[in-house]
């Protein structure tokens, strides 16, 4: 993922780095403002989101995996299928944090 100063980001995917995902801060689609008054409708309401948990988790993921990357000051990557930075430890601490008790991550749903 590539993001620029003036809020534009692009994403590359896979060993090829094919071009994917691009798009200017500012230019939300109609659906994508829709989304977000839905989100912020159930967050108020309490009621059930449109969207699911590992939905939100890989909206997320990309921003934590870019801020990563930055401050680590190179290129990463990264396997999506372990959810982790082959043979980069340092990464991988990046990845989680330590939890002050009696508070932490869940290990099953």
């Amino acid at each position: 993922m590539v993001l620029s100063r003036r809020g534009y980001f692009q994403v590359y995917r896979g060993q090829k780095e094919e071009k994917g995902e691009g798009m200017k801060v500012g230019s939300l689609s109609s659906s994508a403002r829709d989304n977000m008054a839905h989100f912020l409708q159930s967050v108020r309401s309490r009621k059930r989101s449109n969207a699911s948990a590992k939905e939100a988790h890989l909206s997320c993921a990309l921003i934590h995996l870019a801020e990563i990357a930055y401050r680590l000051g190179r290129v990463l990557n990264f396997d999506p299928e372990s959810e982790t930075f082959p043979k980069e430890p340092q990464a991988n601490v990046m990845l989680t944090k330590q939890y002050r008790k009696p508070w932490g991550v869940p290990t099953a749903l």
